[in-house]
């Protein structure tokens, strides 16, 4: 029962870090600074490009997670499902620090 309750913890976190990577990346398509966009600035790329990469850990984490509940023993749903929950965890750690910094991080040092 445990490892089923991991599983749409995991999901969330998956859906509120989609969420931050889709407002994080029109903000710096739209957001122009000296003329151009700021995705146009290197370390704004691969601050979008951070946050993409721990999207799709998570989202591969989470559906894996899905597939190994449907098919197989609970020893290994269990497995899987806390899996996710830590790959969705530590995602959404480090997309929230790069969406913020992203966004401004206005008054964080």
């Amino acid at each position: 029962m445990l490892a089923r309750a991991a599983v749409p913890n995991a999901a969330a976190l998956l859906g509120a870090a989609r969420a931050a990577y889709a407002r994080t990346r029109e903000h710096v398509t739209q957001r122009e600074q000296f003329g151009r966009p700021l995705v146009a600035l290197k370390a704004v790329a691969n601050g979008l490009a951070e946050i993409r990469m721990h999207l799709v850990a998570t989202e591969a984490a989470v559906v894996r997670a899905v597939r190994i509940h449907e098919e197989d023993s609970a020893e290994r749903a269990f497995t899987a499902s806390a899996a996710a929950k830590v790959a969705g965890a530590r995602a959404a750690t480090s997309i929230a620090r790069a969406a913020h910094q992203l966004h401004g991080a206005m008054g964080v040092t």
